[in-house]
């Protein structure tokens, strides 16, 4: 599937059970070669090699740096709730994706038609982008901030979700992030 989660109608592809162990096992350790998952799994490096080729072929998983926002300036975090006239949807949704600012953008059901996820300097910053941008675009009726003022739990690149794909769930109800 490509796109991120919540993609609605899009194409799935098969991701079997190998698959979701290879993810998890590469979430663990980044940097595995090839032979230290196959090695850990106890399957061929080509068969690690093949199926990491298409899992980043088909947009199921990136590899990627991802930096924390506040440990690199960009202390303030804000949900964006934004409602858009139908007509306007399309070209607001490109102009909010373009910006550097918005680290997630999707069209939702609910309270508003789009949600974006974005990071700032400062809450000035922040006013600017919402009250200046946002506010002004075109076909825009009206936009929802809530700033997020202590993250509990900020990890992008979480991979405990394929755990309940498996039926592998946690003693205390919750989900173990990795097999065993």
């Amino acid at each position: 599937m490509s796109g991120g989660p919540g993609n609605g109608g899009a194409v799935m592809i098969e991701v079997d059970h190998l698959d979701r162990t290879i993810i998890r096992t590469l979430r663990e350790d980044p940097r595995a070669s090839y032979k230290a998952i196959a090695d850990r799994l106890g399957i061929s490096h080509n068969t690690v090699k093949t199926r990491l080729d298409r899992l980043v072929r088909e947009h199921v998983i990136r590899l990627a740096v991802i930096a924390d926002p506040p440990k690199v300036g960009l202390a303030v975090s804000a949900h964006i709730g934004v409602s858009v006239q139908p007509a306007h949807i399309q070209a607001v949704s490109r102009l909010l994706g373009g910006r550097r600012e918005v680290s997630f953008l999707g069209l939702t059901l609910g309270d508003h038609d789009i949600l974006a996820i974005a990071n700032f300097e400062s809450n000035e910053k922040l006013f600017e982008f919402v009250n200046r941008f946002v506010g002004n675009l075109e076909g825009v009726t009206s936009v929802d901030t809530t700033v997020v003022c202590q993250a509990l739990k900020w990890d992008p690149d979480d991979t405990a979700f394929l755990a309940l794909l498996d039926g592998d769930s946690a003693p205390d109800g919750g989900t173990r992030t990795h097999p065993g």
